[in-house]
């Protein structure tokens, strides 16, 4: 869990949590091509059985 602008009042606080959360996304993306897990099903948004195969 996260919280924006708790220290500081900031008017986009909205915003600035929905932006940190998108960067976040990048960020295990690149972690996860950089160190790819060997025989991991990969999910998109064309696979919609994807997720019968990790749970």
């Amino acid at each position: 869990m996260a919280v924006a602008s708790l220290s500081n009042y900031r008017s986009d606080h909205a915003l600035a949590i929905a932006n940190m959360a998108l960067d976040m996304q990048k960020s295990v993306l690149k972690f996860n091509q950089k160190n790819p897990i060997p025989n991991l099903p990969t999910c998109n948004s064309y696979n919609e059985n994807c997720c019968d195969v990790l749970y």
